[in-house]
């Protein structure tokens, strides 16, 4: 039994977190207005497994490179998608001959402007990301063919601070994220059917980031999210047209 459960944290790879950069809660874009971006995020993450009726605890690490439009609904508000790919790995990672490579993830969000003075705007962003792939593991005492999927939500809220061609952002951010997988483990002529469940429940955390302005219609965002559980490093190229 225990190296079943071993083999279930193997199954998952550490795949739950999948995000992406938040950016500022507050858009600069205009009415009709479109954006184009490219994306960097890497979140490290603690989780829980549950299958079998025992629940395990793991360590994780993702890293998503994404690309991002989004469309003016208003001055200051709009909705974007985003697609790219993401690559998950666990802590027992090196116990496994193989790993997966970039699994696809796409979201979409929407961020509004709320309130506004001189140099200070105030709004909220919220986002969800999706990611499913599959992928096989090999030892040499077992095999393992899996499918999984999972999805996470990020919600923030807060400040925009501008300065000349520079903004501070920042502010609370809530995180939730869940996954299952399916999956077939194979010993010798037995194959046993596997099904296990990951979830990180709802956390506060909080972000703070910075937006350079490389031209008029052109920024450039690095920012750092954290909460009891998760970090996230996310850096942001966005071009307005």
């Amino acid at each position: 039994m225990k190296k079943t459960l071993i083999v279930i944290v193997l199954l998952i790879n550490g795949r739950l977190l999948a995000v992406a950069p938040i950016g500022p809660t507050a858009s600069p874009i205009k009415k009709g207005q479109s954006s184009l971006g490219f994306e960097y995020g890497r979140a490290e993450t603690d989780y829980t497994v549950k299958a079998l009726g025992f629940a395990i605890d793991s360590k994780a690490n993702c890293n998503g490179f994404y690309s991002r439009y989004a469309y003016g609904i208003a001055d200051g508000s709009e909705l974007f998608v985003r697609f790219g790919a993401a690559k998950f790995a666990g802590e027992n990672d090196n116990d496994v001959t193989s790993s997966p490579g970039y699994d696809f993830a796409w979201g979409f969000g929407a961020i509004t402007t709320l309130a506004e003075s001189a140099n200070v705007r105030w709004g909220v962003a919220a986002q969800v990301t999706w990611w499913r792939a599959e992928s096989a593991v090999t030892t040499a005492d077992y095999s393992l063919h899996e499918s999984d999927k999972g999805y996470s939500v990020q919600v923030a809220g807060g400040p925009v601070f501008r300065l000349d061609g520079l903004s501070i952002y920042g502010g609370p951010v809530l995180f939730f994220a869940e996954a299952d997988a399916q999956g077939t483990f194979r010993v010798a002529d037995t194959a046993v059917k596997l099904d296990a469940d990951v979830e990180q429940g709802l956390q506060l955390g909080g972000y703070i980031g910075l937006s350079l302005a490389l031209a008029k219609t052109v920024d450039l965002n690095v920012e750092y999210q954290l909460s009891a559980d998760t970090a996230v490093f996310g850096v942001g190229l966005t071009c307005r047209f």
